[in-house]
């Protein structure tokens, strides 16, 4: 069998290269054409010409496209396509808005939030439904939305703590209603009264802890403790602490006392607080010579020292010095 094979001569060679060259040339004119024309297209669908706006019930159209801040001639681009979306989920007005563009019509399709019909609280035994509802952002006949339900039901939360029930839980729930309404549902969980389980004192010297818990109000969890609230946390009650340390120092003589901090801490693991009071008893000080003095003459004020006279050479007791002034003033009152 014989087979014969062609080999192209140098001028076939030549001209087989300047052909393939020109088909070449010609594809990449005809292709920057096309990529020139293609880029005309686009450019035209990405000016806003048209727009068009669905799924509105309550909600004007053109008051969509004013708080979209959109008009025709519009450049469309990503950055104006999140421009619009943002500005529209800022208004509170809507659960889910979508947008697109095709062939220079630009297409918005939103989902409104629900009016609400209703605001239902289950579980409050402790504070009143009238109280609750006072403190929160949602209204019947205003619009819902999943922020303001998040930020009530953590003000919920924050006022049954205020109260002492750091258990407390909240869910919020939905009822679907016609006419896009929706009854909204507080359940609560109060949970227990949070419980003081330990008080101690920093920076006590003079006075031991168990002299100082004796001077406040508030006391440590105990069993027997089932007919007062004492052991019961109170934010209130501690600041009264505080007034109550106050006064204990000022009339054992300590007048620069200050309490300079109260601090409830949640037990980990538990719903109850451990409490403490840092405190500065600063120097104590003793009265020598007490002087009294009138700007009114006639007054003879030697026959008055025989009241306080005894507390010369004593701790300064804020609760003495208050009682003879009392006396003063009623004895000046009575001579006149």
């Amino acid at each position: 069998m014989l087979i014969a094979k062609w080999v192209p001569s140098n001028d076939m060679k030549s001209i087989i290269k300047i052909v393939s060259l020109g088909f070449l040339i010609l594809f990449i004119d005809f292709f920057n054409v096309f990529h020139e024309d293609d880029g005309n297209v686009q450019a035209f669908e990405r000016v806003i010409s048209e727009i068009v706006v669905e799924g509105t019930k309550r909600v004007d159209p053109q008051t969509v496209i004013s708080f979209g801040q959109i008009q025709l001639g519009d450049q469309f681009n990503e950055s104006k396509l999140n421009e619009i979306i943002k500005n529209l989920f800022n208004t509170g007005l809507f659960a889910d808005v979508q947008v697109a563009l095709q062939e220079g019509i630009l297409t918005i399709v939103v989902q409104e939030n629900p009016l609400i019909n209703r605001v239902i609280f289950e579980g409050n035994n402790r504070i009143e439904a009238g109280d609750l509802e006072r403190e929160l952002q949602l209204k019947p006949r205003l619009v819902f939305t999943r922020t303001k339900v998040q930020q009530d039901t953590q003000r919920l939360i924050d006022i049954y703590r205020l109260s002492g029930r750091f258990g407390v839980k909240v869910e919020p729930q939905l009822v679907m209603l016609e006419q896009n309404r929706v009854d909204l549902i507080f359940v609560i969980d109060e949970g227990a009264l949070s419980k003081v389980s330990k008080i101690s004192f920093l920076g006590n010297e003079k006075f031991s802890d168990s002299v100082l818990l004796d001077v406040i109000q508030s006391k440590e969890d105990a069993f027997w403790r089932f007919l007062t609230s004492d052991d019961t946390y109170d934010p209130d009650r501690l600041n009264f602490d505080g007034e109550l340390l106050r006064r204990f120092y000022l009339n054992r003589g300590f007048i620069d006392f200050k309490v300079i901090s109260t601090v409830a801490e949640l037990i980990p693991g538990q719903a109850n607080f451990a409490v403490t009071f840092t405190i500065d008893e600063g120097e104590r000080y003793k009265l020598n010579e007490i002087t009294l003095k009138s700007a009114i003459e006639n007054i003879k004020l030697d026959k008055l020292t025989y009241l306080f006279k005894e507390l010369e050479g004593e701790w300064y007791n804020a609760r003495s010095i208050s009682k003879v002034i009392d006396s003063l003033v009623s004895k000046l009152g009575a001579d006149g």
